[in-house]
């Protein structure tokens, strides 16, 4: 079976970010747009920009000193997950 799955052309699921939001405690400080592994956040007006090439890996999320991004109801109530290697969460 793996030799069969090995052979297999690789398919790329469509990437949507539309469910990317900022809430008003958002200070465009640009941590987001650092942990981007795609660089497909950009900061315009102290806000978030998010341009359709998305991994929905939510580092983004996950690397907000605020709490300020939202993936839809994905995200809604639920904590975040810091590497302590990340340089890009270091304060």
């Amino acid at each position: 079976m793996a030799e069969i799955a090995h052979n297999l052309p690789m398919v790329h699921a469509p990437r949507h970010d539309t469910p990317f939001a900022t809430t008003d405690a958002c200070v465009g400080c640009g941590r987001c747009a650092a942990a981007c592994p795609t660089a497909n956040i950009t900061i315009s007006s102290h806000k978030p920009q998010w341009h359709g090439d998305c991994l929905n890996c939510l580092a983004c999320y996950h690397t907000c000193p605020h709490h300020a991004i939202a993936f839809g109801r994905r995200t809604r109530g639920k904590g975040q997950y810091t590497c302590p290697d990340n340089k890009s969460t270091s304060k």
